[in-house]
């Protein structure tokens, strides 16, 4: 039986042409009592979704009717929601422009939130993210709810950003070779320093105090190794230089400082001197 609720999506069920049904009523409703026609079941979706991937439009359907049917029926909704996400796969961009991803919804964990979100989205992000494209058509308390994802983090984005097999991939990225990059990513976490707790702070303190991740006047340095330009007495020091031209002040000045960005001489290289 045709169903509107199912017509964005499932385009190889054989249904029933709509424009005939107010002709055909009889024949319809001796159809359906001999079970020759039958309503569109869950069975029906699946079977679908496992011969063939979604573009963005159809998964975006798929996903809004998955949202209405389990906050009107939750009853065994996480096996049903496991049943769907392992059988749904996307695909986004196009075979035609060489950026076609084929990305199964299995993976899918976390999704960015637009209106707060500080992540720079024209770089490496984490394959477990929902597409932006996709996540934009809907409320993020649907996502949390109904699919049981969750907001990515800054933490989870740094995390990925340091990964070797991430940034030797692509230069624009390389946080240690690429100081406009590094730079970027100072003045997210400038941005948003103040609203992580200690303990995701140190786990970002962790990942970069050893990476030589600081754009200074000669050359990128591990933090440790850079000064900030107060410090310079000696007027060749590696010292903070942001390619933005950004004032070291206030979180980024912070985060800086909490990465180990040193604000004085040791008295050691004094005396080397």
């Amino acid at each position: 039986m045709p169903d509107p609720t199912f017509s964005a999506f499932l385009r190889e069920l054989p249904v029933f042409p709509e424009e005939l049904m107010d002709n055909s009523k009889p024949m319809v409703a001796a159809l359906r009592e001999r079970g020759m026609l039958k309503d569109i079941t869950f069975a029906d979706v699946l079977k679908e979704l496992r011969a063939r991937p979604l573009p963005e439009e159809e998964m975006v359907a798929c996903l809004q009717w998955w949202i209405s049917t389990s906050q009107q029926d939750p009853t065994g909704i996480n096996d049903i929601r496991r049943e769907l996400l392992a059988a749904a796969v996307l695909t986004v961009g196009s075979p035609d422009n060489g950026d076609e991803r084929i990305i199964p919804l299995e993976g899918i964990q976390t999704f960015l939130n637009p209106r707060n979100a500080v992540v720079p989205t024209d770089g490496p992000l984490p394959s477990h993210l929902l597409p932006i494209s996709v996540s934009r058509k809907f409320e993020l308390i649907q996502l949390q709810k109904s699919l049981q994802w969750r907001e990515l983090t800054v933490l989870e984005w740094v995390q990925h950003i340091v990964d070797p097999a991430v940034y030797t991939g692509k230069n624009e990225f390389n946080i240690v070779e690429s100081p406009a990059w590094a730079d970027r990513v100072l003045q997210v976490l400038g941005r948003c320093w103040p609203t992580l707790s200690k303990v995701n702070q140190t786990s970002i303190i962790g990942l970069l105090d050893k990476l030589a991740c600081v754009p200074t006047s000669v050359g990128m340095k591990a933090p440790s190794e850079a000064y900030f330009s107060n410090a310079d007495i000696f007027r060749d020091l590696p010292v903070v230089n942001l390619p933005s031209g950004a004032q070291i002040k206030g979180n980024l000045e912070k985060v800086l400082a909490d990465l180990g960005v040193r604000k004085h001489v040791d008295l050691q290289v004094i005396f080397n001197r």
